[in-house]
This record gives structure tokens, C-alpha cells and sequence, in this order.
């Protein structure tokens, strides 16, 4: 039955146009990836699209799930699974970079990547988590790039734990210019 339209909605505040609840996953087991994990790593990131507003993107990355994460140096991918099944996917780097004048260790997130049945379920929590523990003590704060329009992700980084005195900031940069 298809939902009311907006003029056929009776008044109040009674109304609830959509609710929907996941509950948290108690048996998630968080490991790091290995090669044995490319042709799952390849499916998670095939059915988990990046939603960018009205659009959405898949990423093929082909046979070679870790060919992208080798050109970036010691990165480290870490999968949850349920019920033996990789359901989601984290991948990290650390590297320096000059902060004010001072060396500092930063671990860059990419690919985070948890199908979408699985989502808002304290796995990316879980993920994150995994992350801090094996960069404790090496890397000083971690980060990721998400698009503007990626209002999920957005959310997800709002919620994490902040060692900085600002929270994510949203930049825009003309790279037009640099062409």
C-alpha cells in the first residue's frame, strides 16, 4: 500500500512519517584483512554505494582489492564479520605530516566501507575502535576525507571521538585553479 499523500495525512503530532530501529550486532568479530579476504573486501565494497545525495557510486576495484592500498604505503584494512561473513571494512595509513611547526603522526581512514543491511549498527563504532587501539601511542589523531553530499558518513564522523578543539570541518577547494 503506498503511504498517504501529504494533503490525505491526518493533523497532529501523531504522525510518524518513517521510523525504522537496527538493533546493535552483539557477535561481530574485527580482525585484520588478509588475502584471503579480497574477493569478500570486493563484494562489501560493490554493495555498500557511497549515497551523495541523489546519486550514488559504486566502486570496482576489479580482482585486486589491495592493489589501491598498496600504492599508499603500510596500510592496514580491518573487516567485521557476522556469522563468518565480512560485512564491513575499514582501511587505514599512517603518515607524518608538520602540524604548527611540529612533527605529528596522522592515520588517514579511506575505504570505510559496511553494507547497508548492517549499517547503523555500532560496527563502524566497533571498526573505529579496532583502529584506535592498534594506532594508540603512534598515530596523534586520525581523519578522513567525505564528500559533502555523503550526509551518512557525515553523520558517522560527527559522532566519533574528537582529540582536536574543532570538529570536522567542511572545506572547499577550487582545483580548477591548479589545472
Amino acid at each position: 500500500m503506498a503511504p498517504p499523500e501529504p494533503d490525505d495525512r491526518p493533523p497532529g503530532p501523531h504522525l510518524v512519517g518513517r521510523l525504522s530501529y537496527n538493533h546493535a550486532v552483539d557477535e561481530v568479530t574485527i580482525r585484520e584483512a588478509s588475502t584471503a579476504d579480497a574477493a569478500a573486501l570486493a563484494d562489501v565494497e560493490r554493495n555498500s554505494p557511497l549515497v551523495l545525495g541523489d546519486s550514488m557510486l559504486t566502486i570496482d576495484r576489479g580482482n585486486d582489492y589491495f592493489a589501491a592500498a598498496r600504492l599508499m604505503g603500510q596500510t592496514t584494512v580491518i573487516v567485521a564479520e557476522v556469522a563468518g561473513s565480512v560485512v564491513g571494512a575499514f582501511c587505514g595509513v599512517g603518515h607524518p605530516v608538520m602540524l604548527g611547526g611540529e612533527r605529528r603522526m596522522m592515520l588517514y581512514i579511506h575505504h570505510a566501507r559496511i553494507l547497508p543491511g548492517f549499517q547503523d549498527r555500532g560496527i563502524g563504532k566497533k571498526l573505529g575502535t579496532a583502529f584506535a587501539e592498534k594506532y594508540h601511542g603512534v598515530a596523534d589523531s586520525h581523519y578522513w576525507y567525505i564528500s559533502r553530499d555523503n550526509a551518512h558518513s557525515q553523520a558517522f564522523a560527527r559522532r566519533a571521538r574528537n582529540c582536536w578543539t574543532f570538529g570536522p570541518t567542511l572545506i572547499g577547494i577550487d582545483t580548477a585553479a591548479f589545472a
